[in-house]
């Protein structure tokens, strides 16, 4: 993991400017999305399924029995390596919810999905981990969306404003394979956000 003390400032001047966008919300649920693929090879069950977004926007997640993958796509076949819906945990899925930012002219360039997951503490007990994913958005390219940061919320205070500033200030300009950035109770904003190479 590495750790950097300061944000370049066009992000400062990018953040300024947040106030400006806006956001709508899809809802994931058995109305708008359908099983693309069903397999139970290996001993792990897994299934891949694709919902309806934002704009002509695909959302899939491929779940098995611990964790949940996402992707967004504007195609009808599902996105490659579709990153793990968490950092930290397991035995997780996504919230229902999906929160879209849009830019001036009303088109979605960043996502924000909540991710709940389990990790256990040395002494075994479980530990509930609640975690904001902000990806990046990038229509007709080759990788068309990709993890900006995560916001872990346990123990956090205001983690929708700070993942709504993540997506605001860093999704546009974010380069997809970069590592990702983290805030959370020990980094609680963007100015002292750290950053986990994958």
């Amino acid at each position: 993991m590495k750790h950097l003390a300061s944000i370049p400032l066009g992000l400062a001047v990018f953040a300024c400017q947040a106030s400006a966008q806006e956001s709508v919300y899809t809802h994931v649920n058995s109305d708008t999305c359908h099983t693309v693929s069903e397999t139970d090879e290996g001993g792990g069950y897994s299934i891949i399924q694709r919902c309806q977004g934002q704009g002509g926007w695909q959302v899939y997640f491929d779940s098995g029995e611990h964790c949940s993958r996402s992707g967004f796509s504007r195609q009808d076949t599902p996105p490659e390596g579709m990153p793990y819906g968490g950092y930290v945990g397991n035995f997780g899925g996504f919230h229902d919810v999906i929160e879209w930012r849009l830019d001036p002219e009303g088109d979605a360039f960043a996502t924000i999905h909540r991710y709940n997951s389990t990790s256990f503490d040395s002494d075994g007990e479980p530990r509930n981990n609640s975690i904001l994913i902000v990806a990046a958005l990038r229509p007709g390219e080759g990788v068309e969306s990709c993890h900006v940061g995560y916001v872990n919320t346990t123990g956090l205070a205001g983690g929708n404003a700070l993942a709504r500033e993540m997506a605001d200030g860093l999704a546009p300009g974010f380069v997809c394979g970069d590592p990702i950035w983290i805030v959370d109770s020990a980094h609680p904003d963007l100015v002292s956000a750290r950053r986990l190479d994958r």
